[in-house]
């Protein structure tokens, strides 16, 4: 059964870097899935009581699809 791996990046750090060091250091059993955010062209949000994040130093994007 293959491991689950998710990577979230962004236009800083692309998925697809971080994916190709993965896939080289563990080989090809693996089922990744990648998400690529707007940062840093769009901006960062800092906490959200109303999300339930008001403890949350940073994040970027909508909690529910991650």
């Amino acid at each position: 059964m293959p491991k689950k791996i998710a990577i979230i990046g962004d236009r800083f750090m692309l998925p697809d870097v971080f994916r190709e060091k993965i896939e080289a250091a563990c080989g090809d059993n693996l089922d990744i899935r990648t998400v690529e955010t707007a940062w840093p062209d769009e901006p960062m949000e800092f906490g959200n009581a109303a999300l339930g994040l008001d403890k949350v130093k940073e994040y970027f994007g909508d909690p529910d699809e991650v």
